[in-house]
C-alpha cells in the first residue's frame, strides 16, 4: 500500500504518505525505513518549509517499478485462469 502510494503519486514526504494511507507517522517511518534499506525507494530531496526540519521526500526506484509490475502481471496472469 505504501509502495504504491509512492509509485503514484510520488515524489511524496512521509507526512503525505500518512495523509494518504492513513497510517501512524511512526508506522509510515517505519515502512519507508525498510523500504529504503531494500532500495525499492529513494530520498529526492528535501521541501523547506518555514521552520524545522525540512521534509524528505520519497520517490520509487526503477527496480521497485519492474517488481511491482511483475507481480502485478502474475496475479492478473493467475486471475484470468481461474475465470477461464
Amino acid at each position: 500500500m505504501t509502495l504504491h502510494a509512492i509509485r503514484i503519486n510520488g515524489p511524496v514526504t512521509r507526512k503525505d504518505l500518512a495523509a494518504m494511507t492513513g497510517l501512524t507517522g511512526a508506522a509510515i517511518a517505519n515502512i519507508t525505513n525498510r523500504l529504503l534499506g531494500e532500495r525499492l525507494i529513494l530520498q529526492a530531496g528535501r521541501l523547506r518549509g518555514a521552520r524545522g526540519q525540512p521534509a524528505t521526500e520519497l520517490v520509487i526506484t526503477p527496480t521497485a517499478v519492474s517488481r511491482l509490475d511483475s507481480m502485478s502481471t502474475a496475479t492478473t496472469s493467475r486471475w484470468s485462469s481461474s475465470i477461464s
